[in-house]
């Protein structure tokens, strides 16, 4: 492989960018949006305080700035599925909306 590697392409090895996995969208549990970045910022980290994978994000709706609370990313749309299932059985969210994001680009 990378033979034929160093062949096409004249690196002795693929370049950081050429082995990156392509962004694909993800699996998120949508739980909870809020009109200031505080309350979004408090509900994430008592999911992190939680052991879990939350972020937030900010949309636009109809010209005001949203922050919206995910868990995740899942493999599956599945496997977010049965977790929403069981926080919310366990009363740790009232609401959630299982959606796809793209990953954020971290630099």
């Amino acid at each position: 492989m990378w033979r034929f590697w160093k062949q096409t392409t004249g690196h002795a090895y693929p370049r950081r960018e050429a082995i990156s996995e392509p962004l694909v969208a993800k699996t998120y549990i949508h739980i909870s949006s809020f009109k200031t970045p505080e309350r979004a910022d408090s509900l994430k980290n008592r999911m992190i305080d939680l052991e879990l994978s939350a972020e937030t994000r900010t949309q636009e709706v109809r010209g005001v700035d949203w922050y919206r609370v995910y868990l995740g990313p899942y493999a599956s749309r599945e496997e977010a599925y049965r977790d929403a299932i069981r926080f919310e059985r366990e009363g740790l969210i009232a609401y959630y909306r299982l959606t796809a994001l793209m990953p954020v680009q971290r630099v």
